[in-house]
């Protein structure tokens, strides 16, 4: 960020990169009157900003690029979670999360890896009926 005369402030690319990105990453009231305080600008000129197509395009652009990153880090999330699953079922846990709920967390996270890696989460059956007559 560069001063301009005594309260202006002149974003530079990385500043209106960052603001966009966290402005799409959390759109609470909250999130950006914390980043109108930290670039000493306005909410409204937040969404200005935010509004322009280059700024959708950068941000889109961006997205694009921390893709791999994204889902290396979802994976370590992942298997993480699937390690304390197991671990529940090894021991006698006595906390309170019961089977079902293991159940149902193990195929959200399988289906929402899946989903990252662009992959199908459909569950497609096939059936084949072979009649042999004599």
């Amino acid at each position: 960020m560069e001063k301009q005369g005594k309260h202006n402030y002149k974003l530079t690319e990385s500043d209106r990169k960052a603001i966009a990105i966290s402005y799409y990453l959390d759109r609470s009231n909250t999130n950006i009157q914390q980043l109108a305080d930290t670039y000493s600008i306005s909410r409204q000129y937040i969404y200005q900003l935010v509004k322009k197509k280059e700024t959708k395009e950068l941000v889109k652009k961006c997205v694009i690029e921390d893709s791999p990153n994204f889902i290396k880090r979802i994976d370590k999330i992942i298997d993480a979670s699937l390690d304390k699953i197991e671990y529940k079922l090894e021991t006698d846990d006595t906390d309170k999360t019961t089977y079902r709920d293991l159940a149902i967390m193990i195929g959200t996270l399988y289906d929402k890896s899946r989903l990252e890696k662009n992959l199908s989460t459909e569950n497609k059956a096939v059936e084949i009926n072979i009649k042999i007559e004599k």
